[in-house]
């Protein structure tokens, strides 16, 4: 068939470019995985020296010093005492 041949060229053509673009979606995939495998490992190293630097915090300023916050880290506050269950509540005086 004399007329075929130009459509099966064009046919072959675009599989090549099919079969190119494929392997490079491939390729990308893997970059991707090795990106995020990368970006969980600094995420994993950045954690570790945030808690290292609020422990330095801690042992300079001491670990109820309320500038403890501006590091992330929760100062040892004193608790308030609640009135045991039993016992009234004073009264209010006019």
């Amino acid at each position: 068939m004399p007329h075929v041949e130009p459509l099966r060229t064009e046919l072959q053509e675009i599989l090549d470019q099919a079969r190119q673009v494929k392997a490079e979606q491939e390729e990308a995939e893997a970059k991707r995985q090795g990106l995020t495998q990368q970006l969980a490992e600094l995420i994993e190293r950045g954690r570790e020296v945030d808690r290292r630097l609020r422990g330095y915090a801690k042992s300079q300023l001491g670990t109820k010093n309320e500038l403890l916050v501006q590091f992330g880290a929760a100062p040892i506050r004193h608790r308030s005492r609640k009135s045991e269950p039993g016992t009234p509540a004073p009264k209010a005086t006019p």
